[in-house]
This record gives C-alpha cells, sequence and structure tokens, in this order.
C-alpha cells in the first residue's frame, strides 16, 4: 500500500495509534503503521492456516511498515519481504543506516522465528533515482556508488550478498555459484 488511507473505524484506530518506538522517525521507512499493518497479516495467516497448512502468507515491510511490529510476534506462515527503499541510494546518509537498521530488525525477528526473509531491491527505478539525485544514470548503472554500496553494506551480510550477486546477474561470464 503506498499511503496511509487505512480504516477510519474505531478498533482500527485504536490499533493504528498504538504506539511503536519506530513511529515518528524522518525517514520514508518506519514502524508508524507496523502494528496495524501487521495485525492484518496475522488475521489473514491464521485463516490460511486453518485452510491450507502448508501455505504462507507473503508480505512487504515497506513504508510506514517497515519495522517489524512491537507487542506481538507474526504468525509462523508468514513471510516477509523488506523493501530496501535506499539500496540504490547509499549515499543517503542517515536513511540508508535506517533502513540497514530495520533489515537488521527483520533479520533478528527472521533469525529468533525461523521464518524466511526476503529483499526488494528496487532495481527497477534507476531513472527515478538518478533525476532525484540530478545525475544521468545510463549507460552505466549506479556505478559510482558501488563501492559505497560494498564498504557500507560489510555489517548486514545480506545486503552485501544481494549487491554481489545483482552486480554479477548482467555479467554473461560469471555464473552465480
Amino acid at each position: 500500500m503506498d499511503n496511509s488511507s487505512f480504516c477510519r473505524c474505531e478498533r482500527c484506530q485504536k490499533i493504528i495509534k498504538q504506539p511503536h518506538p519506530q513511529a515518528d522517525m524522518p525517514f520514508y521507512s518506519k514502524g508508524t503503521d507496523s502494528n496495524y499493518f501487521f495485525t492484518f497479516v496475522n488475521e489473514v495467516a491464521k485463516h490460511v492456516k486453518q485452510t491450507n497448512p502448508d501455505k504462507r502468507v507473503v508480505t512487504l515491510a515497506y513504508m510506514s511498515h517497515a519495522y517489524p511490529p512491537v507487542g506481538f510476534k507474526l504468525e509462523s506462515n508468514v513471510a516477509v519481504q523488506f523493501c530496501f527503499a535506499s539500496n540504490r541510494a547509499p549515499y543517503a546518509g542517515a536513511g540508508y543506516e535506517n533502513d540497514l537498521a530495520a533489515l537488521k530488525a527483520w533479520a533478528d525477528e527472521a533469525k529468533e522465528s525461523q521464518r524466511p526473509l526476503y529483499l526488494w531491491l528496487y532495481y527497477t527505478f534507476p531513472v527515478e533515482t538518478a533525476n532525484n539525485g540530478k545525475y544521468h544514470c545510463f549507460p552505466g548503472f549506479f556505478a559510482h556508488t558501488v563501492a559505497d554500496q560494498f564498504n557500507s553494506s560489510t555489517s548486514t551480510a545480506t545486503a552485501a550478498c544481494s549487491t554481489v550477486v545483482t552486480a554479477r546477474r548482467w555479467s554473461p561470464m560469471s555464473p552465480i555459484n
């Protein structure tokens, strides 16, 4: 959901207004609506578990629900795909570090719960990022930030791995092992 046009009923508003430690952050990725969003995901997952116990519900950790919820655990059949919104802008400093913190929070949650964690890496938006940064992105593809991505990703193995895999998949001479 690319907006926060959530239900306005009293029951939903009560969940929306629950405090979250990452709610009032100045970044795109935050936890403002994590409890509300993941409460809904959990309800769907409970029903799926009853009717199709071998199936999962896959959802995005994104925008105002980028951080894990607080005060409750996700159902065991929920898989999360973290939207790493700043992966194509490691020079964004605090915003990039915030996304790494959110990714680490999900990685910790996934390790504890044994649930799969996937990444949505936004490699489909090079022109948008370049226009916002006032540079040309073609014929290269963020070549000016590759070293920074490698250097800043060492604390999060998943981010580093995704950078390597993504870079190697564009080279037909480099099979991924």
